[in-house]
């Protein structure tokens, strides 16, 4: 499928390698958090997601072009929302079938 846009605008890749992103926040320093579902189970799509393989990155503000994002939380059971993105608290929510 090939993305389309107003006359003078230009759609380009911002970041790769997700496996299943679900949510983005953006944080008051302008880090980007990911909030990555997990792998598929066997099967592949709409089969499901492995569970405890869900993970939030981080897109540090200013850093390098390709620039890989970090992993901040990993081993999680599809993280779905977090709140108060702060240096001393962060809650995560994650979803358990």
């Amino acid at each position: 499928m090939r993305s389309s846009t107003l006359r003078g605008l230009y759609v380009t890749a911002f970041a790769t390698g997700f496996v299943r992103p679900r949510v983005m926040r953006t944080a008051p320093n302008g880090d980007l958090f990911i909030g990555d579902i997990g792998s598929y189970k066997p099967g592949g799509v709409g089969v499901g997601v492995n569970p405890n393989t869900g993970r939030i990155l981080v897109m540090r503000a200013g850093a390098a072009p390709a620039t890989p994002a970090e992993v901040v939380l990993d081993g999680l059971d599809r993280p779905s929302a977090w709140h108060s993105i702060r240096p001393d608290r962060t809650r995560v929510t994650c979803t358990s079938a």
